[in-house]
């Protein structure tokens, strides 16, 4: 059974609909070619992920779990999205796509491959939302890490 090592809790600002967890320090450039589409969730990438929201112009919330193996999948009210490949160095947090960063940051027990989980919750009434709200906590995210063999 899979336990729970760490978890962060924060909020982070979307612009044109997108959003990063990316690592610290953000040695690794990631690439825009590594976007999500606008039929995709997130994208993983070396250094972090990029995130896909239903809104442009808001404030989302966003839970990141580390696990020590893979997690059950998750229950409702949260609806799961995708699993995608990730490579991370020591540390993470999350970000806009115009690098107003958040000040927490979860510290990784190893460097190497990652999984990555993704579960929302609000995307349909973030998607009502109008241009440049900047609404807060009306979509959430649930992004679930564990370590995996090289």
């Amino acid at each position: 059974m899979a336990r729970l090592l760490a978890h962060l809790d924060d909020s982070v600002e979307v612009d044109h609909n997108h959003f990063l967890m990316q690592e610290v320090p953000t040695l690794r450039t990631m690439s825009v070619d590594d976007m999500p589409g606008d039929d995709e969730l997130v994208a993983g990438s070396d250094g972090g992920l990029y995130f896909h929201s239903a809104a442009n112009d808001h404030e989302a919330d966003v839970r990141l779990e580390l696990w020590d193996a893979e997690p059950d999948p998750v229950a409702a009210p949260w609806t799961l999205g995708a699993t995608v490949s990730t490579d991370l160095r020591d540390a993470v947090r999350f970000n806009s796509i115009f690098m107003v960063f958040s000040g927490r940051e979860l510290v990784l027990p190893v460097s190497g491959p990652y999984m990555a989980r993704v579960s929302t919750r609000g995307r349909d009434a973030a998607a009502e939302l109008e241009e440049a709200t900047f609404a807060k906590g009306v979509e959430k995210w649930l992004v679930q890490l564990w370590s995996r063999p090289a």
